[in-house]
């Protein structure tokens, strides 16, 4: 007799090993997106930057606490489980960097018009008299779909307020896709001026230099 094929790895039963309640997506049978958030915030390279690394290990507690009480009422939709540790842990960390150099850091997402009548959310607004304004848009994952939108933004924004005015970058947890985003990237400059993440090259740490010198 053959055993059921178990359709993700942290099930026993009908019990997610992780956060020990009951797996909310049963019914689909489909392995819940938050497998993949812990492998990468559990399987730090050894190349990993400093910032990066300690980004990934602060995020990973609010993260099983927001996961376990999302499991304990799930609701559809429901996309914050892991952005806003995200969220929280980078803002922490930019302004920890950044605040002795005399710049003002958001403590928590602000609108910002980009272009005439057209507001954005910014995750993170960066500012100091007579410097350029930064819009930071963090991500859990960075696709194609996520550096379009930043682009967007950017593109509109520089557009109205001119390129030496305003810098835009995008950090992501990882990275969803290969050499086709870094070409993405690269074709999305100068109007995003860089997109980093927690897991790879660029690292969140290379950002955060880059916005030092900018800011010194």
């Amino acid at each position: 007799m053959q055993t059921q094929k178990v359709f993700c790895e942290k099930l026993l039963g009908e019990t997610c090993t992780v956060v020990n309640e009951t797996c909310f997506r049963l019914r689909e049978r489909a392995k819940c997106e938050y497998v993949g958030c812990l492998r990468w915030l559990e399987s730090i390279e050894d190349q990993c930057l400093p910032l990066a690394r300690g980004a990934r290990l602060n995020i990973k507690t609010p993260f099983l606490k927001a996961w376990k009480q999302y499991a304990q009422h799930p609701k559809a939709g429901n996309k914050r489980v892991i952005a806003t540790p995200i969220e929280n842990e980078l803002r922490d960390i930019i302004k920890l960097q950044l605040s002795p150099l005399g710049v003002s850091v958001s403590p928590t997402a602000k609108v910002f018009r980009v272009w005439k009548d057209c507001k954005i959310i910014a995750d993170a607004l960066l500012e100091k008299e007579e410097y350029p304004t930064t819009i930071l848009s963090f991500k859990s994952w960075v696709g194609s779909e996520q550096v379009r939108e930043t682009f967007a933004y950017a593109y509109l924004a520089k557009s109205w307020y001119g390129q030496k005015d305003i810098r835009v970058y995008e950090i992501g947890g990882t990275k969803a896709g290969g050499q086709a985003i870094d070409d993405l990237v690269s074709i999305c400059r100068p109007w995003v001026d860089g997109v980093f993440y927690l897991t790879t090259v660029p690292y969140l740490d290379e950002m955060i230099q880059e916005l030092k010198d900018i800011y010194s």
